[in-house]
């Protein structure tokens, strides 16, 4: 308070968006000393990069663990059916195909967008992924949204396409003005397989997107206003999703599912509780 009277007693002529509230000290001490800390994390590297590393390390460890409402299961095998697993190569699998099944039907997706209403399944990483391999940046849309909030993000992104779960009651969804594809575990086993030397393949390697290109766009509430997109870049999405793995993982015990090797984290699990159109819920979808 007292800075703030002296600058404003020293700088009369001046508009107040001028004045810092931190001393130079201080303002050294936020922007470069606490930023200062070394990571192991690669500049150039995109969480695509670390998911087919971990393809290749580690393709029979579960990825995603996904539990069914049994109270929504009408079959004698509900207790078989409780739980669906996924490991790496299957995810590989499954987001190969959403990529190849997009570049097929559109062609060149660098730059381009993809809106999702999906629920939670086992489907939501790899169909998210399979997007973002393409070049393309997807956009959570929620199936209980006013239907003014859902005309107003399909007109301002204008995506290519909307995947939405095929168990969704989509009324306020079909009347939006995009194509909608319902996704379900028969739809990805229609598609075709990626190849290695195939078209798609070499496509796909060209379409590698970089640090720069947009990942994913989320939408503000319009509580003030017009509801505006946010572009998080490919860049953002490794630099946040690296820092998290490295701060929570390193809590977990030697005891949990998490393993230790020389001092870096190899495993964990991470629970989905949060819809994918609140901005945290990267946390639990990557990390």
């Amino acid at each position: 308070y007292r800075r703030g009277l002296e600058w404003c007693s020293a700088n009369k002529e001046k508009p107040v968006d001028q004045f810092c509230v931190l001393s130079p000290v201080e303002k050294n001490r936020l922007h470069t000393e606490f930023n200062n800390a070394p990571t192991d994390s690669q500049s150039n590297q995109t969480l695509l990069d670390v998911i087919a590393q971990n393809c290749e390390l580690f393709p029979d460890a579960i990825a995603i663990r996904y539990f069914f409402d049994e109270s929504q299961l009408s079959t004698p095998l509900t207790e078989a059916l409780s739980t669906v697993e996924l490991s790496y190569l299957e995810l590989r699998d499954i987001l190969d195909r959403i990529a190849v099944w997009l570049i097929q039907r559109y062609g060149d997706c660098n730059g381009q967008r993809v809106a999702v209403c999906l629920e939670r399944s086992e489907l939501v990483v790899p169909v998210l992924l399979g997007i973002m391999k393409t070049g393309a940046a997807w956009i959570p849309l929620e199936q209980d949204w006013p239907v003014e909030r859902l005309s107003s993000v399909i007109q301002e992104s204008s995506p290519l396409i909307l995947l939405a779960s095929s168990s969704l009651k989509q009324p306020s969804i079909e009347i939006l003005a995009c194509l909608v594809v319902s996704v379900d575990a028969d739809f990805i086993q229609s598609l075709p397989s990626l190849r290695p030397g195939s078209e798609e393949f070499s496509r796909l390697a060209m379409a590698k997107p970089r640090t720069e290109d947009a990942a994913y766009i989320i939408f503000t509430s319009g509580s003030t206003g017009k509801p505006k997109g946010c572009v998080l870049s490919h860049g953002n999405l490794a630099h946040y999703t690296g820092w998290a793995g490295r701060h929570y993982y390193t809590a977990v015990s030697a005891g949990n599912d998490a393993s230790h090797s020389n001092g870096k984290i190899t495993g964990g699990n991470m629970c989905l509780f949060t819809a994918i159109s609140f901005d945290l819920t990267i946390t639990s979808l990557f990390v």
